[in-house]
């Protein structure tokens, strides 16, 4: 978990852009990203977090979940501190735990995908 907390801090703090590929399967039928079943069928796949700085990391589905989880809430939080006047080099304390189980819904899963832009 904080091989995550570290990523998705690096990401933010160096204001990264990231794309993310999906497996074969989700490539060759997007409609699994929409289904009821999203969780069985995408369980044990590999996914590929691309950085702008050309490193590339290969991550579980549930790892993949949990950072996307984790870069939305932070870049959220981020976008509330700054709309309260607190400009980016102010000091805030962000802190925040996530459980997997909470995030690996098929409800959770399908919101998290649909917000991700997947490469093909």
């Amino acid at each position: 978990m904080q091989l995550i907390l570290d990523r998705v801090g690096w990401i933010v703090q160096q204001n990264q852009p990231f794309k993310v590929i999906p497996p074969r399967e989700v490539m060759s039928d997007r409609s699994i990203l929409r289904g009821d079943d999203v969780l069985d069928r995408l369980r044990g796949t590999k996914w590929r977090l691309s950085l702008a700085d050309g490193r590339e990391e290969e991550l579980s589905f549930t790892e993949m979940m949990v950072t996307a989880y984790n870069l939305f809430h932070l870049r959220g939080r981020l976008q509330e501190l700054q709309s309260q006047g607190n400009g980016p080099t102010d000091g805030f304390d962000i802190s925040f735990k996530v459980d997997p189980s909470q995030i690996m819904t098929p409800e959770g899963v399908k919101a998290l995908l649909s917000k991700l832009d997947l490469e093909e």
